[in-house]
């Protein structure tokens, strides 16, 4: 009777466990390279591309482990295409911002890329495309990505600072010792304002 209670357990204990994701879907795979070569066509596709952004967001959750890599790598990729820009015209960033408003929901797989492009020598004269990657950094609520907002509240641009300062809102689950040294972080940038 031990024996078999022990099986029954464990018939038990396994259907607990969720099954695994897919992965390494070729629906996904055609996905991204769809996204990348209209992103390629120098700001012409751009709404084509937007809309294979928002796939991809869906399709997200369903992904496995290396799926979901090869989304967020797909996503930061579309920031290294360069855009065709006109004098006294506002840049062309409407898909460099699907894609970091699309990064901000795949944390924490994302922080890492959000970070490679804040503050990038290419983009960072766009300050409402390095505020959006701030914001969505912190949607990600990835704790490596903490010591990065703290180092931008002390930015010279202050729409860059509020951005900071906004992204650490999204850390209130944090345990208290951290919350402390955030707090202590924030309120030299304070007093530093005042002064």
């Amino acid at each position: 009777p031990i024996a078999g209670l022990t099986a029954d357990r464990s018939i038990l204990i396994a259907q607990d466990k969720p099954a695994p994701l897919p992965d390494k879907r070729p629906e996904v795979e055609a996905m991204t390279k769809k996204l990348l070569t209209h992103a390629s066509k120098k700001g012409a596709e751009d709404i084509d591309a937007i809309g294979v952004v928002d796939q991809l967001v869906q399709e997200f959750e369903k992904c496995g482990p290396k799926d979901r890599q090869l989304v967020v790598k797909s996503l930061s990729r579309c920031f290294e295409e360069r855009r065709l820009e006109k004098a006294g015209e506002p840049p062309n960033n409407k898909l460099y911002m699907a894609c970091a408003v699309a990064l901000s929901t795949m944390g924490p797989e994302s922080a890492p890329e959000l970070q490679k492009w804040i503050g990038h020598k290419e983009l960072k004269k766009d300050v409402a495309l390095q505020q959006r990657l701030i914001l969505s950094l912190g949607k990600t609520k990835d704790k490596d990505a903490l010591k990065a907002l703290q180092d931008l509240m002390f930015h010279k641009d202050n729409v860059i600072v509020a951005a900071a300062a906004e992204a650490l809102g999204n850390y209130e689950d944090l345990e208290i010792e951290a919350r402390k040294k955030l707090f202590e972080s924030l309120l030299k940038v304070l007093m530093s304002q005042k002064g």
